[in-house]
């Protein structure tokens, strides 16, 4: 048995977690496919602290759709896969 240890002790937990892969470099005009299956061009990265970035739908053809919207550049990096660029 394990010797009992005072309340509020902080213990250890190992968990198995693969390396982190690379991070993709982020470019303006590059292409990305959203979890959606949505592909985007990346326009423009705005802010410092917490980055956003204005991203452009693009069809099937590469033609770009009308109007721009935000997305977190966290959750593009980390959820994103880079398409074109």
């Amino acid at each position: 048995m394990s010797e009992p240890r005072p309340i509020g002790a902080a213990r250890a937990i190992a968990v198995d977690q693969p390396a982190p892969g690379p991070r993709p470099q982020l470019a303006l005009y590059q292409w990305w496919r959203l979890p959606s299956g949505q592909v985007v061009e990346l326009r423009r990265i705005v802010g410092q602290h917490n980055p956003e970035v204005v991203v452009r739908n693009v069809n099937a053809n590469g033609e770009m759709a009308p109007g721009e919207y935000v997305l977190t550049l966290r959750f593009l990096v980390n959820h994103g896969k880079k398409v074109k660029g």
